[in-house]
């Protein structure tokens, strides 16, 4: 009997700020995630490079057509790699494919000779790239030397999408139903849109205001540098908004407890536990936001308080710049309103609820509803996303279970 030949399937996309990607083997559910940094840089001396059967996504590093190239936290910490976002995806897909692929033939124990679908997304920008890009992978995985060993992945399929299109389908719609869908797609590196008419997609436009154009802003008045920016922004907006919701919390449930004038004790006990575990994740959250930027603070004493004022202020006020910007172009871009509208990047939680209700302004009066973040997609709970939040993951995890979907299927048909 001909033994059956594992098939793996990978779902991937090329970030600015992270290299995002799902990985199963088709006839099952279950699946891994893996998110590593962008960095990708090649290396001359390949006696640098350690084999390491059991290496992992901080030890990543590929060899293609006799060139060897460190990844991930490899690149940065033992070859100096720095982030790049000017070059474009297509000039390091093929690499940070072909190391991802590595990494879950190794996840996955997979010997040298497996089968292999790769899907990959690319922004509107490079789109026209797409064949160029496809062409390269192809060539390329035949034959890779890794940390563990050689393999030889046999291509199966190679599908290049658009940024946003698993977004779409991820929201399982009657596309071609819907006279109008916007998807818009807010990243680190840029701002896109495209526009689906009856499950068509027709036209994309992108611009170079992702959230590295906000960090960019604040580095040249801060003085720090772009990369060490990223977290410390972004958390500082986050735990901001973690504090305003659970201030309020608190205060929703002293009123209740202040209005309280049932006999019904259990009532009266549960909102004293309430507002005891509110409490709670008010102090944890506090704590954090205070340890927000001490990874870039230069100075000491009263002078690391003013140094925090400083940089919240600049933050503040570049985020209201940001958003103006952001917003004035998807008016010019946004030329009708359009029946959906869904909104998907990791950029879009940090614009929050303005931004939101501005896209709502784009959606045809009569059903103002219609307007779905990467949040409406059901990522099950027991997938667990390690340094990236799952919004993050949104569109390449519903283009994982699109595909996956439909090839289990077809085992199940045959």
């Amino acid at each position: 009997m001909k033994q059956k030949v594992s098939h793996l399937l990978l779902a991937v996309d090329f970030g600015a700020s992270a290299t995002k990607a799902i990985g199963s083997l088709v006839g099952t559910e279950d699946c891994i995630t893996l998110s590593m940094s962008p960095h990708c840089v090649e290396v001359d001396d390949r006696s640098l490079l350690t084999p390491d059967p059991d290496f992992g996504e901080h030890q990543s590093w590929v060899t293609i057509e006799n060139k060897s190239y460190a990844l991930g936290n490899l690149a940065t910490t033992k070859f100096n790699s720095s982030l790049k976002v000017k070059p474009l995806k297509f000039t390091s897909a093929v690499q940070k494919a072909c190391a991802v692929i590595s990494i879950f033939a190794q996840k996955f124990r997979l010997p040298e000779r497996f089968e292999l679908s790769l899907t990959f997304v690319l922004p509107p920008a490079e789109w026209d790239h797409k064949q160029t890009i496809a062409a390269r992978i192809k060539a390329a995985v035949k034959d890779l030397i890794t940390p563990r060993g050689r393999i030889k992945p046999k291509l199966l399929s190679l599908s290049p999408f658009p940024e946003g299109m698993g977004v779409l389908l991820g929201q399982e719609l009657s596309l071609k139903e819907i006279a109008t869908i916007t998807v818009v797609m807010v990243g680190f590196r840029n701002t896109s849109i495209f526009v689906a008419n009856y499950g068509s997609v027709n036209g994309s436009q992108t611009s170079d205001l992702g959230f590295h154009n906000l960090l960019k802003e604040i580095a040249g008045k801060t003085g720090y540098r772009i990369e060490d920016l990223i977290e410390p922004v972004f958390n500082y907006t986050y735990f901001k908004k973690q504090t305003a919701k659970y201030t309020q919390q608190i205060v929703d449930c002293e009123q209740s407890l202040r209005d309280f004038s049932s006999f019904d004790y259990n009532r009266r006990e549960q909102l004293k536990l309430e507002l005891e575990l509110f409490n709670q994740d008010f102090t944890e959250v506090k704590v954090e936001s205070e340890l927000v930027f001490n990874s870039l603070l230069k100075n000491s004493g009263e002078d690391r308080y003013s140094e925090v004022d400083m940089l919240i202020k600049v933050i503040e006020k570049e985020r209201i710049v940001y958003l103006t910007k952001v917003k004035d172009w998807l008016d010019e871009t946004i030329l009708s309103e359009s029946d959906l509208i869904l909104i998907g990047g990791g950029t879009v939680e940090y614009l929050g609820e303005d931004f939101k209700a501005f896209l709502q302004t784009k959606i045809v009066k009569e059903d103002r509803s219609k307007l779905r973040t990467h949040l409406a997609i059901d990522v099950p709970k027991s997938i667990e996303f390690k340094s990236v939040n799952k919004e993050r993951f949104a569109d390449v995890y519903s283009l994982w279970h699109w595909i996956n979907s439909r090839l289990n299927s077809n085992l199940e048909v045959s």
